[in-house]
């Protein structure tokens, strides 16, 4: 099918620039994109991506961040941490305990 239609929008340049870069990436211009988007849409008669829209409990609390009312300021980090309920900011990363074991269990099994 002939691509005859015209489609103008204005947009950031920031936003623009972000964009056109990741499509450049992907090896495909921007009317292309914006192809790929509106068969998207048209696919599957809405948005292909989620949409939410925040709750009335959202929406006041950030009313209130803006307006500076209601917050809670701590003296540190570790205060922070604290009142959270965490003893340890993250404790230590999954991965590097994995590592670990395994290279105590190769270590171990190269021994023996």
């Amino acid at each position: 099918m002939a691509k005859t239609e015209m489609i103008h929008a204005r947009v950031e340049p920031e936003t623009k620039q972000a964009a056109e870069e990741i499509f450049r990436t992907l090896g495909i211009s921007a009317s292309e994109a914006i192809n790929m988007f509106y068969r998207q849409v048209a696919l599957q008669h809405a948005m292909p991506y989620e949409i939410n829209t925040p709750n009335a409990e959202t929406l006041e609390a950030l009313r209130q961040a803006h307006a500076g009312e209601n917050l809670t300021t701590w003296g540190s980090v570790d205060e922070l941490i604290q009142s959270a309920g965490r003893q340890k900011p993250f404790g230590q990363p999954r991965c590097l305990t994995e590592t670990s074991n395994v290279q105590e269990s190769v270590a171990r099994t190269s021994t023996s």
